[in-house]
């Protein structure tokens, strides 16, 4: 899947979450989901735009992995940081900000 690398327990994406990317931004959370690592990482941090559909997709990644009794970790850049906490994210999703 270009864009999207899963390796180990961590979802790396690597290209800009438009409306082009999220027929395979489902697929790679699909693939994140099946892991079996009591903590997962979605890594943002080669993003540069996250569209709003996607957040909506974060939220149901989220909590997707809460019901197996797992952790998700969103890894973003500092520039994102602001659009994520007037969302809310960090209330209901752990978020590490990567400089």
């Amino acid at each position: 899947m270009d864009g999207y690398m899963l390796e180990g327990n961590t979802l790396k994406v690597t290209m800009d979450l438009d409306l082009d990317a999220d027929a395979m931004f489902s697929e790679a959370c699909d693939a994140l989901l099946s892991t079996s690592d009591e903590v997962v990482y979605l890594d943002l941090t080669e993003v540069g735009f996250i569209g709003s559909a996607f957040f909506g997709q974060m939220f149901t990644l989220n909590y997707r992995i809460k019901k197996q009794e797992r952790k998700l970790i969103l890894r973003v850049p500092a520039k994102l940081m602001s659009i994520m906490e007037l969302l809310g994210l960090p209330q209901l999703i752990d978020v590490e900000v990567i400089e």
